[in-house]
């Protein structure tokens, strides 16, 4: 008998597998394309957003140089106006060169005096270079922004330190020379502090005004009051150390302990820091600081002062001095703390280019024959200085 073979049968097709690994497949290749796809969408986004702000920022660099420029056209020109002989040409009278007419002033007319200016890109760059007179029109395209200020018609913080340093330097020499009659008049630096003091009653609030002293004096003594200096600080939860140097910014008030966000904001718009020798401009000092000059002046008062520098500015301390609000107030008048040119300056620059807003800050201080960038930093002032903005002719 012939035995019997099972013949094996034929494997059943597996219908569908392959299309599914062709799927899964064809969905993994679209996922790594899609990626692909995005972030090369996202690189050529980001190296656009990229250029433009480069561009902006180079915008923003030749606005700078053109304020630099305007500066220094100005100072060549009050040099040509000095007397023979002079050398100086800003001179920061004193004492009894008050009563002299200076030759150098600078005052909110001039041409450097570029205050909430708007330029178009597009006119710039085909050769037009002009003021926008429709302000809200080039806030639709591109434009360069600039706003210069005079931070010498401002309240210098820098100067509680060096008063109360001039303060302990008057007291020695009396003691030394048995002569206990302090010299009459007050100095540039008593003076500045006296201004200080002025602002901050007119402005009605309670500034730890021993504090910001001891923040800024060379010294470790601490100022009666309420001063504080590295014992205090020390203590604090997470310590540091008094300053002991004048302050290069005002943001460092925020440091003591009796400043806070509320405090800083309402005194900030009226206080810059500058080396303690400056003085204040009464050409470009806005009425509020103006206020200021005396301990009882009010804002009719103060207005009146601006109305009487008029566009030109007063030439001389003595020529503010004469004026009958100040008649009988000698002696709480701090003049030998006031000018009437400046060496400091602000430029806020603001450029929108496409996409892009580039805002910068640059900081100008102009010597006897030149005019140098002292500080530059990228943003907006976070306490924007308050101004009054003369009217046009």
């Amino acid at each position: 008998m012939f035995s019997k073979k099972r013949i094996p049968l034929p494997p059943k097709r597996q219908r569908g597998v392959a299309l599914i690994f062709v799927m899964v497949i064809f969905s993994l290749i679209s996922v790594m394309v899609a990626k692909v796809v995005t972030e090369l969408h996202f690189q050529t986004d980001r190296t656009s957003h990229f250029l433009m702000r480069s561009q902006a920022r180079a915008y923003a660099l030749a606005a700078e140089d053109l304020v630099a420029q305007l500066l220094l056209a100005d100072l060549e020109k009050d040099k040509k106006s000095q007397p023979a002989g002079t050398n100086n040409p800003n001179p920061t009278p004193s004492g009894p060169n008050t009563s002299a007419t200076s030759s150098t002033v600078d005052h909110l007319k001039e041409p450097w005096s570029l205050i909430d200016r708007y330029y178009p890109l597009d006119e710039i760059e085909s050769g037009v270079i002009g003021e926008s007179k429709d302000k809200d029109k080039i806030k639709e395209g591109d434009y360069i922004y600039i706003n210069v200020i005079d931070l010498q018609g401002y309240i210098n913080v820098n100067w509680l330190g060096s008063a109360n340093k001039q303060s302990n330097n008057n007291t020695n020499n009396n003691s030394t020379s048995g002569n206990t009659n302090p010299t009459p008049g007050k100095s540039n630096k008593s003076g500045g502090k006296d201004l200080f003091n002025n602002l901050i009653t007119k402005l009605g609030l309670k500034v730890p005004s021993p504090q910001i002293t001891d923040w800024v004096d060379e010294d470790d003594q601490t100022t009666p009051g309420g001063g504080f200096e590295d014992n205090e600080y020390l203590l604090n939860e997470l310590p540091y150390r008094a300053a002991d140097r004048p302050m290069r910014s005002i943001s460092e008030l925020m440091f003591l302990p009796k400043m806070d966000a509320k405090l800083y904001k309402q005194l900030a718009p009226y206080l810059v820091a500058l080396p303690a020798d400056s003085k204040l401009n009464i050409n470009t000092a806005p009425k509020e600081v103006l206020m200021s000059l005396l301990p009882n002046m009010q804002e009719a008062q103060a207005e009146e002062i601006i109305r009487q520098r008029g566009d030109k500015g007063f030439d001389s301390v003595n020529k503010l001095t004469s004026l009958s609000m100040f008649a009988g107030q000698g002696n709480k008048l701090s003049s030998d703390a006031l000018v009437v040119s400046s060496n400091y300056f602000l430029a806020v620059i603001t450029v929108k280019f496409a996409d892009a807003r580039y805002h910068m800050l640059s900081y100008y201080k102009r010597a006897d024959k030149q005019v140098d960038i002292i500080a530059r930093a990228e943003g907006r002032l976070p306490a924007p200085l308050i101004q009054n903005k003369p009217k046009k002719t």
